[in-house]
């Protein structure tokens, strides 16, 4: 991710295609928002991985 810093993640992250089903009670809290250009990089990943 580009705009991790942006995002209040506390180093470098990624995205990582991995589908997953998480109840909402294990949620301890929000770490950050991924910004617009990020989230536009994971939509075109997703929808590459999906074409292929």
């Amino acid at each position: 991710m580009r705009d991790w810093t942006k995002a209040n993640l506390l180093k470098p992250s990624l995205f990582r295609m991995k589908f997953a089903t998480i109840d909402q009670t294990i949620i301890i809290r929000k770490l950050g928002t991924i910004s617009d250009y990020d989230w536009l990089q994971i939509e075109d990943s997703i929808i590459d991985f999906i074409k292929n």
